[in-house]
């Protein structure tokens, strides 16, 4: 087994930052309809910065790991840092192709995370 999908299985098994803020910026929930995942992020900002982030997953092990590395990189970026990453940063963070279908479960965290910081 390689060294990323080592590091995704560890994201999977020991989540980083799940669970639930209180006393949030922002509060949101997204699902992926197709294959059931399910992903609820809480925001605490400071000013233009994320300051904490939580979040509450049910689902692959991709998107799971994917939300997981994404709560520890976005901590202290900025939300216009934040809203500007994509699939090549989710890609990037996994380390690994995915495929088309799988794609849709690593950038579920994000779209949760972006959608949430819109509010």
């Amino acid at each position: 087994m390689n060294l990323y999908r080592q590091n995704i299985l560890d994201h999977y098994h020991h989540p980083r930052n799940a669970g639930e803020l209180k006393d949030v910026d922002c509060k949101i929930s997204l699902d992926n309809p197709l294959c059931g995942d399910l992903i609820a992020v809480t925001v605490k900002l400071s000013g233009d910065q994320i300051k904490a982030i939580k979040y509450q997953a049910i689902g692959c092990a991709v998107s799971i790991a994917a939300m997981s590395m994404l709560s520890e990189k976005a901590k202290d970026q900025s939300v216009a840092e934040v809203q500007s990453w994509g699939e090549k940063e989710i890609l990037e963070m996994l380390g690994i192709e995915v495929s088309a279908t799988r794609l849709k479960c690593a950038m579920l965290g994000l779209r949760t995370l972006q959608k949430c910081l819109n509010k």
